[in-house]
């Protein structure tokens, strides 16, 4: 069952967010509303501006963000991370890459017949420091591993052009092979007792579906329509060994693992045209026990409305890969305000229940199920040298951290295309 805690001062605060936007409308000033890569003039403070067009086939970007928490999880805290983000649609092929050196993703689609394409991926994850297990928001330093993974896959896929006709708005299905190669090595901290996973390869099916039809803003952010998709992934195991403290061994088996979205924006143009009502769910499941490198991954993030950046669930006040998770829920309701052409306000409410990895005092692992809730506030702003600034603060009512609940969470992005 989902709750809300007594103290709602805080879920106060929200609504009178909501309320002085509504009861101030003086606040809206009416000037053209530009979409995603559209050019036009328009006036700000009595000066005329020109904004202009942009060619959105080709997207080559740098991102820094700095997050933190409080009560910290680890250290760094805050912690900065560099991406660099490449995308294109051609006529003929199309491929996105994310490269922040730790994390790194790769996706090509080739085209080759009508709506039929060839695709490949490549994902690998390269953790400089050593992880532990999680006891009630700490690290038990015991449990420290350095793991990582490379994930190569092939198929075949369809590949079609949907409405409103902005160049992600496509509907996308792939069926691929995906070979995988996980490794995990204990720390100087890690317990003798304690038995690492031996390294071992993968084989997988997976089904990857994707429906994007949303309109974008100026800045690309999500306006009108819906985006919806799917992973369904079967995995078979080359080595299934006992690990984990001992006299306390499990083996790790084969897996199946499942996980969907849908999202909603639509203007909220009977109470003002600057107005726009989000939603979006998000869900997985998998019936095996899942370990750290196969579990699904939830955490905060950025607010971002890139078209695969949507498919990743974000739990707004948690670090950013703080769950591992055997399933999950996650629902979000949200109100943007469009401030100026260039500047919006977010207003969200998050509730959620997932079952996730965790450590008893005596180091005993087992899965965890627990309710989630959070208030987040977030402002997207045009920025200096044609750049998108981003930040996003948001409290979450039912982490426990260092024995303490209730997390506080911030996240600045900075966005240089070039």
């Amino acid at each position: 069952m989902i709750y809300l805690p007594i103290n709602m001062r805080t879920l106060s605060s929200f609504f009178l967010c909501l309320l002085y936007l509504f009861l101030f409308p003086i606040f809206c000033h009416g000037e053209r509303r530009f979409m995603a890569g559209e050019g036009g003039e328009t006036t700000f403070f009595g000066s005329k501006i020109t904004i202009p067009s942009r060619d959105r086939s080709e997207t080559r970007a740098f991102n820094f963000l700095i997050s933190g928490t409080d009560p910290t999880l680890f250290s760094p805290d805050p912690l900065p991370v560099g991406a660099l983000y490449f995308n294109y649609w051609g006529k003929k092929y199309h491929y996105r890459t994310v490269l922040t050196g730790v994390a790194n993703e790769f996706y090509f689609g080739r085209r080759w017949k009508g709506f039929w394409e060839w695709v490949a991926k490549e994902e690998n994850l390269n953790v400089p420091l050593a992880v532990g297990e999680y006891l009630n928001g700490k690290e038990v330093e015991s449990s420290e591993l350095y793991l990582g993974y490379i994930k190569l896959g092939t198929g075949i896929g369809i590949n079609l052009p949907i409405s409103p006709g902005q160049i992600e708005n496509r509907f996308t299905l792939a069926l691929l092979y995906q070979l995988s190669y996980h490794y995990y090595q204990k720390s100087s901290k890690t317990a003798d007792t304690y038995k690492p996973h031996p390294d071992t390869f993968d084989h997988a099916l997976l089904i990857r579906m994707r429906y994007d039809g949303f309109a974008r803003n100026l800045l690309e952010l999500r306006h009108k329509g819906i985006a919806f998709g799917a992973d369904i992934q079967t995995a078979i195991r080359e080595s299934t060994s006992f690990h984990g403290f001992q006299g306390q061994e499990k083996k790790l088996p084969s897996y199946f693992k499942y996980q969907a979205y849908f999202l909603g924006a639509h203007p909220l143009t009977f109470l003002s045209s600057h107005l726009v009502g989000l939603f979006s769910i998000y869900g997985g499941y998998s019936p095996n026990a899942l370990e750290r490198n196969t579990a699904f991954v939830i955490g905060g993030s950025s607010s971002a409305d890139e078209t695969e950046t949507i498919t990743n669930p974000i739990l707004w006040g948690a670090h950013l890969s703080e769950f591992n998770a055997k399933w999950y829920g996650l629902a979000t309701l949200e109100l943007r305000w469009e401030a100026l052409f260039f500047l919006f306000f977010h207003f969200r409410l998050t509730i959620g229940r997932l079952k996730f990895r965790s450590l008893k005092q005596d180091s005993f692992l087992f899965y965890k199920t627990k309710n989630t809730g959070a208030v987040s506030f977030g402002i997207t702003s045009g920025f200096f040298f044609e750049s998108v600034l981003v930040f996003d603060y948001a409290y979450n009512w039912e982490i426990q951290r260092r024995g303490h609940r209730g997390s506080h969470f911030f996240i600045l992005r900075w966005s240089k295309s070039f």
